[in-house]
């Protein structure tokens, strides 16, 4: 089966040391999509760094060969003889971790112990505990309302810490 049948998908290019921003200038100019994540590294003040440092996520078509002589790309991460697929899950929980500055939050908002409140949804304004840490970024809250508590399972982008 060729490529050009398949749907675009994404895959990981590894790159020249420190040539990440190089190969991505240069893949958007084929016309592809990649991206680049970014965490603050800074204890003090704010410093980018690369998340993955070496690594370029390239979304790739028809057309694809053109990333191998890319200036900054080393190689294509390969299966037998098209580009390893990536799961657009898996980028997308990357991105669903940023802030509002585009950066990835390494750690949790929330931990197993904090006290919470809901801000958004059908659990608006509930306050509970954090019983536990689940993946895709959901926590189990064990909820005081209407005079008991009940636990319940809740997405951590909607609490606060109280």
């Amino acid at each position: 089966m060729s490529l050009s049948k398949l749907r675009k998908f994404w895959t990981i290019a590894s790159t020249y040391s420190s040539q990440e921003e190089r190969a991505a200038h240069h893949v958007e100019k084929l016309g592809f999509q990649f991206y680049l994540p970014r965490y603050d590294s800074g204890e003090f003040s704010e410093r980018r760094s690369l998340l993955f440092p070496g690594y370029l996520m390239i979304r790739i078509s028809e057309g694809w060969e053109s990333i191998i002589r890319t200036p900054g790309v080393q190689r294509l991460f390969m299966s037998d003889e098209f580009p390893k697929r990536i799961r657009d899950e898996d980028v997308d929980s990357i991105r669903l971790r940023e802030d509002d500055r585009g950066l990835v939050r390494l750690r949790p908002r929330v931990e197993v112990g904090d006290h919470v409140r809901a801000e958004k949804g059908s659990y608006s304004g509930v306050e509970g505990i954090v019983q536990g840490m689940m993946a895709r970024d959901r926590c189990q809250v064990l909820l005081r309302m209407l005079g008991r508590e009940v636990t319940v399972e809740l997405d951590e982008r909607v609490l606060v810490a109280t």
